[in-house]
């Protein structure tokens, strides 16, 4: 059907903009944002997918404070108005956002009349330059053809406010920093890899016998900043940032520079001196260190550790590894919403299965560079070598 967008010079395809080409209900259109406090006060995030091929928008919301994780999740069937594209229409219950300039600024809501009464107003401007990632590829197993995943990250500084358990806080670009993503896929992405069994045999590589961690990174400097993707199956081949087949792990990254700095990106290619660190009798992140390699074998030794012991946001609460959540038909509208005690360890820790499991608010040293970022990462055993079988 038209819609406004016709009415540009955006088409890819013999049909209207609004209409994809790819007719696979897995196709998925995505944002996703993280705020997060210097001083570990509070870390806010959600994120939207959009299956306009199921006519679904849905969003999952994770606030912590404290040690207390608020999940909200919204779904709803998408509308029309007239010869407006319903997929301009990013609001979802008490949630909404819209990108103000685009690469450049984008501002998130959260309305008070919600089930938890948190609200929010929150713009991030861009501070480093975006970076367009290579392709990464999902590791379904020999029987599903690997998954093309676009993305390109933007990290910057916040300004607004967030009101929770009767605090208010002043966020500005002092105190608070993050990033956002968008990514797109024909198959799904990160989305298919939840709804397919992990494969026991990969083609012409031996069954694994080892276990993979999984590290997704921004981290932000004043005057640097560093993305990467990693999927390190242990003792597997490795591909560096390229389309190719899914027997082993994957690793893409870059160099950025601030907004205003003309300056070429420089490309991440491989990693050394891995290392990572539980909180004692926990599987809970506490800190870790890696050397970055990037395209011309100049080396970046980076160190980490955790804001705070529960600075920690568990993406079960946006609805990842839900049966229902993320692409599935849940009606015309629908919502539910639960919370974490993030200081009860024993209450969460067998959600994924997985050690170091999160998206993690971080300080960050590089050098005689003080910073902080966010890490998503987790490890499957068996892992020896960090004594996890």
């Amino acid at each position: 059907m038209l819609t406004e967008l016709d009415e540009h010079f955006y088409h890819q395809t013999p049909n209207p903009v609004d209409t994809i080409r790819d007719a696979d209900p897995r196709f998925v259109d995505q944002h996703w944002f993280q705020c997060m406090d210097l001083n570990g006060r509070f870390i806010v995030g959600a994120n939207w997918p959009i299956w306009p091929n199921t006519g679904i928008i849905e969003n999952g919301q994770i606030i912590v404070h404290g040690d207390t994780q608020y999940n909200l999740r919204y779904s709803r069937t998408l509308e029309r108005d007239g010869y407006k594209s319903d997929r301009v229409n990013q609001k979802v219950g008490p949630a909404s956002m819209e990108v103000i300039e685009p690469l450049k600024k984008a501002r998130f809501l959260l309305g008070a009349d919600n089930h938890w009464g948190i609200s929010y107003d929150l713009t991030m401007e861009t501070y480093l330059q975006p970076v367009q990632t290579r392709t990464p590829i999902h590791f379904a197993g020999p029987e599903t053809l690997p998954g093309v995943l676009p993305y390109f990250e933007l990290m910057g500084r916040w300004e607004g406010f967030l009101k929770v358990d009767g605090t208010e806080y002043e966020i500005n670009h002092e105190n608070t920093w993050g990033q956002r993503d968008r990514c797109w896929a024909s198959l799904g992405g990160e989305r298919w890899q939840g709804w397919v069994p992990p494969s026991t045999s990969t083609g012409n590589v031996s069954p694994r016998r080892a276990g993979r961690i999984h590290w997704h990174s921004h981290i932000q400097f004043e005057d640097i900043g560093f993305w990467w993707w990693m999927d390190e199956f242990i003792g597997e081949p490795r591909l560096g940032g390229t389309l190719a087949d899914n027997r082993g792990g994957h690793f893409d990254g870059a160099i950025t520079w601030p907004v205003n700095e003309q300056r070429e990106q420089i490309r991440l290619v491989d990693f050394a001196d891995l290392h990572i660190e539980a909180q004692s009798g926990t599987t809970k992140f506490q800190s870790a260190s890696i050397t970055l390699i990037d395209e011309y074998g100049e080396e970046y030794p980076l160190e980490f550790e955790i804001i705070s012991p529960n600075a920690t946001r568990h993406i079960r609460g946006e609805g990842y590894g839900s049966p229902t959540f993320l692409g599935g038909f849940q009606g015309d509208w629908h919502e539910e919403y639960d919370k974490y005690d993030l200081s009860n360890f024993e209450s969460y820790k067998d959600f994924s299965g997985a050690v170091w499991d999160g998206e993690h608010a971080v300080n960050a040293i590089y050098g005689n560079r003080l910073g902080m970022g966010h890490m998503e990462m987790s490890g499957i055993p068996p892992l020896p070598q960090w004594g996890y079988i």
